[in-house]
């Protein structure tokens, strides 16, 4: 998240040495984290995976606009699991 807050609207705008762009990175990375913790008894990583969401809609406001559809697609499918209450409060 410090690397969000620093990087400014570099972040948005930036990519790796491949040219994978750092905002398709992270969402590689959330999915990634999600799918492992879906798959286990543990919410921890995947709480912090929804702060890195909130990090990126706290930090660019009206900047991430065509990222929304997709940020709300992990939530409404976060939603649907039969998870704990304070994975659930998370995504609230």
């Amino acid at each position: 998240m410090n690397f969000i807050q620093k990087s400014g609207t570099k972040f948005l705008r930036g990519a790796d040495f491949f040219g994978n762009s750092y905002v398709d990175l992270l969402f590689l990375i959330i999915k990634k984290l999600g799918e492992d913790c879906l798959n286990s008894s543990e919410d921890y990583n995947l709480c912090l995976s929804i702060r890195l969401i909130l990090c990126l809609i706290e930090n660019f406001r009206g900047e991430i606009d065509e990222l929304l559809p997709k940020i709300l697609d992990i939530n409404a499918e976060l939603m649907k699991t039969q998870r704990t209450d304070s994975l659930k409060s998370c995504l609230i």
